[in-house]
C-alpha cells in the first residue's frame, strides 16, 4: 500500500472515530441535558419544548424577576408563563415567541424591554448559546441562533459543539435536587433590598447610542407574528430605580414602532409608585419579590381589556 493511501485510510479512521465519539458523548451529554427539570436550563427547554400557557412573557432578566405570573393569572383569569431569561434580548425572545407558535396560538404576549434593548452591545449574539441544544429539532430558531458566526450551520453538525459549554450545569442539575426560592412559572424572585449608596453610575452617554437595525428588526419580527396570528401584544418597560436611560433612542424607537403598528406600548420605567423606593428593588435595574409583587398587580389593571378573552378593548397606554 503507498504511502498516500495509509494516510487517507489513518486519516478515515481518525475521522469516523472522531464522529462515533462525537454521537457518543454528545448524544449522553444531550440525554442528561434534556432530564434537568430545575434550574435555568430546565426553564428554557420548557419554555422552548412545552409551554402552552395562554400568556407567554417574554424579556431578559428583568422580565424573569418582575412579573409574577401567579398575580397576572389569579387578576386577568388566564393561565400565564415567564419566559425571562437573564443575559438575553430581543433576539432571544423572538426565538422563544417562534418555537412556541409552532406548537399553539398564544392567546397574549408581553414583551419588556429595556431602555437599552436597541444598542449593539444588548444584542448577546455569544449568550444565544443557550438555543444551541435546541437547534437541530427547530428549524424556526435556526436562522437566529446562525447570527453567533457564519459557521454556525456548520459547527452545529457536531452534537459536542451544542453542548460543549454545558457540562457542568448538566453534571450539577443532574445530581442535585437544589431549587431557587420561590421560583414559580418562569418567575424568580429576588429577595435583597437594594443600598443605593453602593452603585457606581456607569459612564456612557445613554441617550446618544445608537440603534442596532438587526435587533429592530428582530423587534418588529416579533410584532410581526403577533400580527399574522391575532395575538395581542403589549411592549412594557418595567421599573427602573432612576430616571436613567428614559431618553434613549430605544426608547424613542420602539415608541415610534409601536404607534405606527397600533402595539400597545406601556412604559412603567418611572412609575411614581415604585422609583426611587429601595425597599422594592434589588438593584438599579432590578425589583426585588416585594417591588414584582406591587408592579404585577398595578400591571394588570392595564393588561385586563388588553388581553380580555372578548378580544381587544380600549386600553390606555402610559
Amino acid at each position: 500500500m503507498s504511502k498516500g493511501k495509509k494516510f487517507l485510510l489513518k486519516l478515515l479512521i481518525v475521522l469516523t472515530g472522531m464522529a462515533i465519539a462525537d454521537v457518543a458523548v454528545g448524544g449522553l451529554m444531550g440525554h442528561f441535558y434534556f432530564r434537568i427539570r430545575h434550574g435555568e436550563q430546565a426553564r428554557t427547554t420548557y419554555a422552548v419544548d412545552s409551554a402552552s400557557q395562554e400568556i407567554l412573557i417574554l424579556g431578559s432578566s428583568r422580565a424573569s424577576h418582575h412579573y409574577i405570573p401567579a398575580i397576572i393569572e389569579d387578576s386577568i383569569g388566564m393561565s400565564c408563563y415567564n419566559t425571562g431569561k437573564d443575559k438575553q434580548g430581543i433576539f432571544y425572545s423572538l426565538a422563544i415567541l417562534k418555537a412556541a407558535c409552532t406548537r399553539y396560538r398564544p392567546q397574549g404576549v408581553i414583551l419588556d424591554i429595556t431602555p437599552f434593548s436597541f444598542e449593539t452591545k444588548e444584542s448577546a449574539l455569544d449568550q444565544l448559546s443557550i438555543l444551541l441544544p435546541y437547534y437541530r429539532q427547530h428549524p424556526e430558531i435556526r436562522a437566529i441562533v446562525d447570527k453567533r458566526s457564519g459557521w454556525e450551520w456548520l459547527k452545529t453538525r457536531s452534537l459536542l459543539y451544542c453542548f460543549n459549554s454545558l457540562p457542568l450545569q448538566i453534571l450539577f442539575n443532574n445530581i442535585s435536587a437544589e431549587r431557587e426560592a420561590g421560583a414559580e412559572n418562569g418567575y424568580v424572585p429576588l429577595y435583597n433590598k437594594w443600598n443605593p449608596n453602593s452603585y457606581v453610575k456607569e459612564s456612557r452617554e445613554q441617550e446618544n447610542s445608537p440603534a442596532d437595525s438587526t435587533i429592530v428588526k428582530a423587534f418588529e419580527e416579533i410584532i410581526l407574528i403577533a400580527k399574522k396570528l391575532q395575538i395581542p401584544l403589549v411592549v412594557t418597560v418595567s421599573p427602573i430605580y432612576s430616571a436613567a436611560g428614559i431618553h434613549t433612542q430605544t426608547m424613542r424607537l420602539a415608541k415610534e414602532i409601536c404607534a405606527g403598528k397600533g402595539v400597545y406600548f406601556f412604559d412603567y420605567s418611572q412609575f411614581k409608585t415604585l422609583i426611587g423606593n429601595a425597599n422594592l428593588f434589588s438593584d438599579q435595574q432590578h425589583l426585588n419579590n416585594s417591588g414584582a409583587v406591587l408592579f404585577s398587580s398595578l400591571l394588570c389593571s392595564n393588561l385586563k381589556p388588553v388581553f380580555s378573552k372578548k378580544g381587544y378593548s380600549d386600553a390606555k397606554s402610559h
